[in-house]
C-alpha cells in the first residue's frame, strides 16, 4: 500500500489536521524530512482496518497503544506485519514496514464481549448519521460559551477506510481516535 497527497488531504479533511508537513510537497521541503509525510494516524487506522477484515463481527478497542518510529513517506510502498501476542486474536501488534524498516508499532487489545458498535444497513437511504462538525471563524469562537457538537463525515470515513472498519469499531471510535 502507499498514500499520495490525495489520500492525506481527505484524512485532513476528516481531522482538521492540515499541516503543509503532510499535504504540501513545496512546503514540506522545508521541514525536518525534506517531503511529505503521512499522518501517523491515518497509517493506524488503515493498519487497523487491514487486521479487523480478518476478525469476525463487531469490536471494541480496549486499549491502543502507538510508537511512531519513523516517518512514512508518500508515494512510497509500506506494508503491515500482524502479530497476535500469546496467540490471542484480541491481543494485537502491527508492524508497519517501509523499505523493510519499522516505521510505526501499533498495540491494541479488541473487547467484543463490551463492543456496543450499532448494526449499520449502508443500503438504506435515510441514514442517521451523527452531525457533520461545525465550522466557527475565530470572531465566532470568541466570544462562544456553552457546547458544540462534534461529528465525523460518515461517507468520507466510508470513502477513505470503507465499511469493514466502520462496521467492527463504529463511527463513535473512529471520531474518537481521530480527535
Amino acid at each position: 500500500m502507499k498514500l499520495s497527497i490525495s489520500d492525506q488531504l481527505n484524512f485532513a479533511e476528516l481531522s482538521r489536521d492540515y499541516n503543509p508537513l503532510h499535504i504540501d510537497r513545496v512546503r514540506a521541503r522545508r521541514y525536518i524530512f525534506g517531503e511529505p509525510v503521512a499522518h501517523g494516524l491515518n497509517v493506524v487506522l488503515l493498519a487497523m482496518s487491514a487486521y479487523l477484515k480478518r476478525v469476525e463481527g463487531p469490536q471494541g478497542i480496549a486499549t491502543l497503544k502507538c510508537r511512531f518510529i519513523k516517518p512514512i513517506y508518500l508515494e512510497k510502498f509500506f506494508t503491515f506485519d500482524f502479530k497476535n501476542k500469546a496467540g490471542l486474536q484480541e491481543d494485537v501488534r502491527i508492524d508497519v514496514l517501509q523499505s523493510s524498516e519499522v516505521k510505526i508499532r501499533l498495540e491494541f487489545q479488541l473487547n467484543p464481549a463490551h463492543s456496543t458498535v450499532p448494526s449499520i444497513n449502508f443500503d438504506e437511504d435515510s441514514h442517521h448519521w451523527p452531525v457533520k462538525p461545525e465550522n466557527f471563524s475565530l470572531d465566532q469562537l470568541g466570544g462562544y460559551r456553552g457546547k458544540t457538537r462534534c461529528g465525523i463525515d460518515p461517507d468520507l470515513v466510508l470513502k477513505v477506510y470503507g465499511k469493514h472498519l466502520v462496521n467492527a469499531i463504529g463511527l463513535t471510535q473512529i471520531s474518537e481516535l481521530i480527535s
